[in-house]
């Protein structure tokens, strides 16, 4: 999914694509066997209905959607490390 806001999330210092949640694991899948393992010192930001949402490590594991899931897994996501 590369698009204009990918472009501009990339230009702002931001690593993007799909996050995913499994088993206490958090990671952005990036495409291609590229993905970036997150912990509590990235920003993690997900994208839902044209804005950005700022969540934590924590959100991402214990979210639960009313079927059971992670809430967030799936969702375009943005991260970037802290300091």
């Amino acid at each position: 999914m590369l698009d204009y806001k990918d472009l501009i999330d990339r230009m702002d210092g931001f690593q993007v694509g799909t996050l995913i949640v499994e088993q206490n694991h958090v990671w952005l899948h990036q495409g291609m066997n590229k993905s970036t393992d997150l912990d509590d010192s990235y920003q993690i930001e997900v994208y839902s209905d044209g804005t950005y949402y700022p969540i934590t490590l924590n959100d991402a594991m214990s979210v639960m959607s009313t079927d059971g899931w992670p809430l967030y897994a799936g969702l375009y996501c943005r991260v970037k490390k802290l300091g």
